[in-house]
């Protein structure tokens, strides 16, 4: 229900597809009409009070006449659900609408004809983030019933817009876990749907499923693996065949590889990592940990790796040694480690479901920048760095953020 500008009247619209008229002073209804063929979710004044847009789950946007309830225009956005047109508002450059796949759009305010390209985002928790050719990818779901069904969503970030775009072609049905980028390019997306899906140049391409639901996977230069629930770690190539397959003693609960593609790092539930070699014989078993390992990254080179675990501790390794290179940093989360990233110069960034984000300077054993309530709803579930003076994260409030790191402090 919204109020004309001018006061003289307002409007009510409902599921029930009807617009209704009511004197502004009175309450009394003076015209109603039938408007959509579906559920009108809202509606928007004109400044002048003259007419109103309405959004409905027809997947229409429509001009509404403030007299005579008259349509004066219409826009339709597509023909699934995710077309369904759940919000709009009106600003100065038009009629801005909202669709349920997290398309944002502005329309001519007489015709209602587009004005330029659609934005999207995400409307759902984003799980993860990567930085590669240039743009920033992130990955979720989408929703388009209710929760009756979920498919995958990807976007594709340029960061000098801020403007993002969808994948073409047959994606995940379900949502999107992890995103990798192989040495010449080619993107891996692991899915809920027990599917990988291997890209190119923003289209999906070939796509292998997977005999059991997969927990994570990491991609090198031109190998992968994946983890699963029945505590199995595969090998995949970018070119999309499997590997080498083995089962592990111990549930894992996170994987990276290096970019050498000779080294995996498995963090397991009983608290240790497993390196292994890139036929998956296992090289190392480290223990420090005192809480199940949920965080673990290479850096560039794979000279280092990172671990973090549920007791809120942060070891670096020498994964070729298997020993320990920086110990003793513990409680400067407050919660659970959920994540890392190493920047192009090896600066290691953590973060965890406390919402906060430490850099650090792992030679003093300090976090030389620390950003509290990063994202809320949930912590944050992803950082990747764009370069070293600039850091993405993620959350469960379906929002990215970038944080300049540099030398002269933080933003």
């Amino acid at each position: 229900m919204r109020y004309a500008p001018d006061g003289t009247k307002f409007v009510s619209v409902s599921s029930d597809k009807l617009a209704r008229l009511y004197d502004g002073k009175e309450g009394t209804q003076i015209a109603e009409r039938d408007v959509h063929k579906g559920s009108i979710y809202a509606c928007s004044w004109a400044p002048d009070s003259s007419k109103f847009a309405t959004a409905s789950g027809d997947k229409s946007l429509k001009l509404i006449d403030g007299t005579s309830l008259a349509e004066l225009a219409s826009h339709d956005f597509g023909k699934t659900p995710l077309d369904m047109v759940v919000g709009c508002a009106w600003a100065d450059a038009g009629v801005v609408a909202y669709t349920l796949g997290a398309a944002l759009s502005v329309h001519d305010p007489a015709s209602l004809a587009p004005v330029g390209e659609a934005q999207y985002g995400h409307n759902q928790s984003i799980n993860h983030l990567l930085y590669t050719g240039g743009k920033l990818l992130s990955c979720s779901f989408d929703s388009p019933d209710e929760g009756k069904s979920l498919t995958g969503a990807v976007r594709s970030w340029d960061l000098s817009t801020g403007i993002a775009s969808n994948f073409s072609g047959a994606g995940h049905g379900s949502r999107v876990l992890k995103l990798g980028a192989f040495a010449d390019g080619t993107l891996a997306t692991l899915a809920l749907d027990q599917t990988l899906i291997f890209s190119t140049n923003g289209t999906y391409g070939t796509k292998l499923t997977l005999e059991n639901c997969p927990k994570d996977m990491a991609v090198g230069s031109a190998t992968g693996v994946v983890i699963d629930v029945k505590d199995e770690i595969r090998t995949f190539t970018v070119s999309g065949g499997l590997g080498a397959s083995k089962r592990l003693s111990i549930s894992p609960m996170c994987v990276a590889m290096a970019k050498t593609d000779d080294l995996v790092a498995v963090g397991n539930e009983d608290n240790s990592v497993t390196v292994l070699d890139g036929s998956l014989n296992v090289k190392h078993t480290l223990s420090q940990h005192k809480g199940q390992v949920a965080a673990i990254a290479f850096n560039a080179d794979g000279t280092k790796l990172a671990s973090g675990c549920a007791n809120k501790e942060l070891v670096v390794w020498d994964p070729r040694a298997g020993t320990p290179l920086v110990t003793g940093i513990t409680g400067a989360h407050r919660a659970r480690i959920s994540c890392f990233s190493w920047s192009p110069s090896g600066t290691l960034a953590s973060a965890g479901v406390d919402s906060l984000i430490l850099v650090w300077d792992l030679d003093a054993k300090v976090a030389k920048h620390k950003i509290q309530n990063a994202h809320q709803s949930g912590g944050v579930n992803a950082l990747a760095h764009v370069n070293d003076d600039e850091l993405a994260s993620c959350g469960a409030d379906a929002c990215i953020k970038i944080w300049t790191i540099g030398a002269v402090g933080l933003s």
